[in-house]
């Protein structure tokens, strides 16, 4: 028969063990937050690299216009 003291334990470490998968739930779920969010910035950085770009050719389209 198991005395009070290891179902005390064993209920402690269940405890514990409940918990920590909870921690891990939720810390996957910051980590798909954070990937997303990464992979929204990415896309954002991409956007603004071809904006700059198009300004870019359109300045030196005009430079060139002006030098003429």
């Amino acid at each position: 028969m198991a005395s009070k003291n290891s179902l005390g334990e064993a209920a402690m470490v269940a405890t514990t063990v409940t918990k920590a998968n909870d921690e891990n739930w939720k810390l996957a779920e910051e980590v798909a937050a954070l990937e997303s969010a990464l992979e929204l910035s990415k896309k954002d950085y991409q956007s603004i690299v071809n904006e700059l770009e198009e300004v870019n050719a359109r300045f030196d389209e005009a430079r060139d216009e002006a030098f003429r």
